[in-house]
């Protein structure tokens, strides 16, 4: 029984091995020319290959970029095509394959190459610089903003396990409903009840009255008034859509950054198994 187990380990051992040289080569037979998006092959590939990249580990993921990248650089046009596609699929907020490792990867892949354009390159490193501001595993950028008593409060002066960032506008449809999901959350209601969690929601306009009028009605969060827009025209975050939602471990490094309330909502619930 004991061997039939050993067996059956490595097996399984050797198929992940497997499976990870695939995804690292993956595009070895595809011949790269004309447009991806009109080739059914491509369509077909790239369909099999995403949830392949998402189940793989981060080494295997850059060498697979590396490798994708350097056949592609065979046909200028399909190189462009194919880094304009991937940029959508892994930084786009909405995608279900949004991943900023991968992105990362892809974009030094792309400044590397000599099959892309100066001005392109610009555009891919404007890019990876933003990517990499408040990235996971960084200090998130501290910054000032007013209480509703008109005091000066940083970021850094959160004092708890975990900090929920929300930047938002009240105004805005998406922050009315992120808001709402915020506020109605059984998960982050029992964390910040307990003093594990702290909710910092900071506004970004200027109508102060109506910023005051939305603190009284969530007391048990932390608010803050960026009135001079500093945190934005400083480059501090570069906030491309609100509402954002950064979550912080206790000495304020990102975990998550830009994420949806379902992803911290689910981050969160293991805190409380």
């Amino acid at each position: 029984m004991r061997r039939i187990i050993l067996i059956f380990i490595c097996l399984i051992a050797f198929s992940v091995s497997n499976a990870e040289d695939n995804v690292s080569d993956y595009w070895r037979t595809f011949q790269f020319y004309g447009n991806p998006k009109e080739n059914p092959e491509f369509r077909n590939m790239l369909r099999s290959y995403l949830p392949l990249m998402a189940r793989s580990d981060s080494a295997t993921q850059k060498m697979s970029v590396i490798n994708l990248f350097s056949r592609a650089e065979a046909d200028r046009e399909t190189f462009g095509i194919i880094a304009g596609m991937l940029d959508l699929i892994y930084n786009y907020p909405n995608s279900p394959y949004r991943n900023n490792y991968i992105a990362e990867c892809i974009y030094e892949s792309v400044i590397s190459s000599t099959a892309v354009e100066e001005t392109d390159k610009e555009n891919y490193s404007r890019k990876l610089g933003i990517l990499r501001l408040n990235s996971a595993g960084r200090t998130a950028n501290d910054f000032e903003t007013k209480t509703p008593e008109g005091d000066p409060f940083f970021l850094h002066e959160v004092e708890a396990d975990y900090t929920v960032l929300f930047f938002y506008n009240p105004d805005c449809e998406s922050c009315y409903g992120i808001t709402a999901s915020l506020h109605n959350s059984k998960i982050l209601t029992e964390l910040i009840n307990k003093d594990k969690l702290k909710l910092f929601a900071v506004y970004l306009e200027e109508e102060y009255d109506k910023w005051l009028s939305f603190t009284f009605d969530k007391p048990e969060w932390l608010h803050g008034w960026d009135s001079r827009k500093y945190i934005e025209e400083s480059g501090l975050y570069i906030l491309e859509a609100v509402p954002s939602i950064y979550l912080l471990d206790n000495n304020k490094k990102v975990i998550m950054k830009d994420c949806s309330f379902v992803q911290l909502e689910l981050w969160l619930r293991n805190l409380i198994l």
